[in-house]
């Protein structure tokens, strides 16, 4: 916390503004807040990637938007041998690719977790208590034995450590 300066002693001066005209404690530097009205600089850049043109492809007038004509002229560049459109070609498809694979890992990714059971609770009086809603859907009674015959135990009962 700053300390507070008897005002007059105070000095003005470089990097020492009058106090009047200092944030008051408290107070928010714009009160009024953003204008309703404004957009950010990507909501406007956006949009105008996305305005549609008339072109002229192969003897043909078609509407594209302007980021699709923006990209077909890239690569028109890049094959014609513009090192410099060439190079964005690469980083954009490598990037587009990384983006990609980690939207792909997030959805094959296991979805499993761990879980808790209280010690005074069996499996089976757990998962009556706080089991799935529609039990006839699951065959828990037979995947619990399975689980115990793999244990060597029985009926799930917690063991002791």
């Amino acid at each position: 916390m700053g300390k507070r300066r008897d005002p007059e002693t105070y000095e003005v001066g470089f990097c020492k503004p009058p106090q009047e005209t200092q944030f008051k404690k408290g107070q928010s530097g714009n009160p009024r807040g953003r204008a309703k009205g404004s957009k950010s600089l990507f909501t406007v850049f956006e949009k105008m990637l996305q305005q549609r043109v008339t072109v002229r492809r192969d003897s043909k007038v078609v509407r594209l938007s302007q980021l699709e004509v923006m990209m077909a002229t890239l690569l028109r560049e890049a094959m014609q041998g513009n090192l410099r459109a060439a190079e964005l070609v690469i980083k954009l498809a490598t990037a587009l690719e990384a983006r990609a694979k980690i939207s792909t890992d997030a959805e094959q990714a296991p979805r499993h977790g761990v879980l808790v059971v209280p010690a005074e609770l069996t499996v089976a009086e757990w998962m009556a208590r706080y089991g799935p809603k529609f039990p006839d859907e699951v065959n828990w009674e037979a995947d619990l034995e399975t689980a115990a015959a793999a244990k060597g135990s029985d009926e799930g009962e917690p063991t002791e450590h």
